[in-house]
């Protein structure tokens, strides 16, 4: 049984909250400031890629999860041992 001190379940809850909350904020406030910028007729280039690499990081860090939930690690399991030979 896990705790809230555990340390696994402590990574799993950072790794959600960048995920979930903290990289969809932050490629929000880059779009916004996109959007500012390009209204003042200056270059929103970078802009741009700061929403990219958020939603890229947000991405990623939700696919770690995913492949660490065990019901990911059971199905790889049991696809180990379906193609395993006899």
């Amino acid at each position: 049984m896990s705790s809230a001190t555990d340390p696994a379940q402590a990574i799993l809850a950072m790794v959600n909250w960048l995920g979930l909350i903290v990289m969809p904020v932050m490629a929000a406030l880059f779009l916004a400031i996109g959007v500012y910028r390009y209204s003042k007729g200056e270059s929103m280039e970078r802009s741009v890629i700061g929403v990219m690499v958020a939603i890229s990081i947000s991405g990623i860090t939700r696919l770690a999860a995913l492949l660490r939930s065990p019901a990911v690690r059971e199905a790889r399991v049991d696809q180990i041992r379906n193609t395993a030979p006899p």
